[in-house]
Parts: C-alpha cells; structure tokens; sequence
C-alpha cells in the first residue's frame, strides 16, 4: 500500500505517469546478478578472483560507482563498463580492447536474463486510461529493446532514453525533456522510481511528484518521501 504523506496531491489531476525502466519495470538486478554468475562460469575461477557467492555484489558495487561518474559526465558509456571489467577482474591493466572482450561475454548473458516484475502487466492494466511514459538512462538501443521484448512499448505513449550526448538523471534538464516531449507541464507529471537520490528526489526537485517503488520493503520511506512496495499501489496514488 502506499505510503508517506500523499494527501496533498489527491485533488490534483495527473496527466502523465513515467515509470523508471531498470529495477522498476524490469529486474535489472535480477538479470545481472544470473549473467555475471554465467560469465564468471565461461571465464573460470582463475580469470575471476570472487566466488560465486561474493561475485554479484562485487559486480552490482562497481556498477552502481561507476555508472554515477557516468550520469555525472566524467566518463563515457563505454569507459563505464571498461571501468567495472577492470574493477571485478582486479585488472587495472587491461587495455580498452581487452576489457571490452571481457563485457562482449557478459552483454548477451544480461541480454538472455531479462525479465519484468510480476505486477507489471497488472498495474498497466489498472491504468489503462492514463497516459503513461518511460523515463530511463542508458544505452537508447537496449533499452528500447527491454521493452519490445515484453511489448510494452506500445502502451507509453513517450519513451525517452537519456543516452550519451545528453542530460541524465538526476539532473533537472532530464525530466525537463521528458514533461516537454509529453507535451505536459512539471507539475501534471508523476514519476515512479525505485531510487529516492536519483529517481524521486530530482524528480521533486525538478517540480514533478516523485513517488519511491521500495520492492523490499525492509526500510522506513524518510521523512516526506512517497513510498509504494507494488506497481499494483501506484492505482492509489490517483484516488
């Protein structure tokens, strides 16, 4: 059930609802974490200095430090992968080429992992007539295919990549691309994320209402934040 101070919001009329797409829509973390277990197994335990046990969150830890000096423009797309081979392979030495082999074996592992959360479909089908958008980082291609692969893409009537060139969450330039490609004022938006730094807090910040998708649903939503632990609650949020 929803939760954190929405009462505020409920007489206002939303006419755009963006959903995050990694570990909001589609479980990211899940894919990963099944992709670096099949490519340390391709590689061999002497190549990849971490257990099996150890090695998801070894992987998931780099990922996380080094796709922040990413979305804050210190390195490229490229250079951010490059980065976490180097990381978990504790080979700084690697040539870009060498590290770029190393994340080719990993890709279509990730790629073949792909699955969306359970209520997805659901929540979609509760909402069917609210107009809805995409919001997400990444490389444009992929995630354009995350959605095709599950048919979701025809359900959002915008989709916006915020892709190398261009502003990233959680900057405020990157929501203000998604309300003016919607077509819709800051206020008319809501946004739907499962990161309160970069997800709901910029949203907020950027004059849109950010609501926190806490799946775990172990932590306490700080003070002011909107928390939801279902995609079936963001329907409540309307009311």
């Amino acid at each position: 059930m929803a939760t954190g101070g929405i009462s505020r919001f409920r007489r206002r009329i939303l006419f755009m609802i963006f959903f995050d797409l990694d570990d909001t829509l589609l479980d990211h973390r899940g894919a990963q974490d099944r992709a670096v277990l099949a490519w340390r197994r391709r590689l061999g335990p002497a190549l990849v200095p971490h257990s099996e046990k150890e090695l998801p969150a070894v992987w998931h830890a780099a990922t996380v430090r080094h796709w922040a000096a990413y979305a804050r423009g210190e390195i490229s797309f490229a250079g951010q992968r490059r980065r976490r081979i180097r990381d978990v392979l504790r080979a700084p030495q690697l040539s870009d080429a060498q590290a770029d082999e190393f994340f080719a074996l990993y890709l279509p592992l990730y790629e073949a992992n792909w699955e969306i959360f359970p209520d997805v479909w659901p929540c979609l089908e509760r909402l069917n007539a609210q107009k809805l958008g995409i919001l997400t980082h990444g490389d444009t291609a992929q995630q354009l295919r995350k959605l095709d692969k599950f048919a979701l893409t025809p359900r959002f009537e915008v989709v916006v990549v915020l892709d190398e060139g261009g502003p990233r969450k959680p900057s405020r330039a990157a929501f203000e691309t998604a309300a003016q490609k919607a077509g819709v004022s800051a206020p008319d938006c809501l946004y739907i994320g499962d990161q309160i730094e970069i997800d709901v807090l910029s949203a907020r910040a950027a004059g849109w209402r950010g609501v926190w998708l806490d799946r775990s649903d172990v932590m306490v939503a700080p003070d002011g934040i909107e928390r939801i632990t279902s995609l079936l609650d963001v329907s409540f949020l309307l009311g």
